[in-house]
């Protein structure tokens, strides 16, 4: 092998590692983009979680406050409703009515 020979083999292998260098380059780019955008992203939930924890009643209330017999009933029947509506939509149905309320 010549001088001129290996001086144009060196240029080729010059070339494709200026090459690979510049791919490389646009990934870590990207990947510094991916980056910013992720740690963005778990700096707004710390803070939401923050937040949300000062703003908690403190204690030992985790229970929902009792409901009203009223707010009861209309619970159930939102659920039966619900429930049979989606029953009747796997049996390709019509939905049922939910039942008359009674008066008290």
């Amino acid at each position: 092998m010549n001088v001129i020979e290996l001086l144009a083999d060196l240029q080729i292998r010059q070339d494709a590692d200026a090459t690979r260098a510049g791919e490389l380059r646009e990934h870590v780019e990207h990947l510094n983009a991916a980056l910013a955008e992720a740690e963005a992203g778990l700096a707004e939930r710390v803070t939401t979680r923050k937040v949300i924890a000062e703003l908690a009643p403190t204690g030992t209330e985790s229970e929902p406050p009792e409901l009203t017999p009223v707010e009861a009933s209309s619970l159930n029947l939102d659920a039966a409703t619900t429930r049979d509506g989606f029953n009747a939509a796997l049996r390709g149905l019509e939905p049922a009515r939910p039942p008359a309320a009674t008066p008290a």
